[in-house]
């Protein structure tokens, strides 16, 4: 597993999808802002994009950046 700082959650929307990458975004809407976190791919979700919890890579169906520790991580 390799982790990798992004500077916002919505980074994630252009990152390459890679099941080995742990992502750590240090923003939501600015760096710092304390609403970051860790973020895994599931090659299978086809969860909605709620900017948060769940992210969308642009113009791919099916696979979605997943937060790690939310609740809701097995969308």
């Amino acid at each position: 597993m390799v982790v990798q700082s992004i500077p916002l959650i919505t980074d994630l929307r252009t990152q390459n999808r890679n099941i080995g990458i742990l992502y750590v975004a240090t923003g939501q809407t600015t760096q710092g802002d304390n609403n970051g976190g860790m973020y895994m791919w599931n090659p299978s979700s086809t969860a909605a994009d709620d900017s948060f919890y769940v992210i969308q890579v642009t113009g791919v169906a099916t696979g979605r950046w997943l937060r790690i520790g939310a609740a809701s991580c097995n969308r």
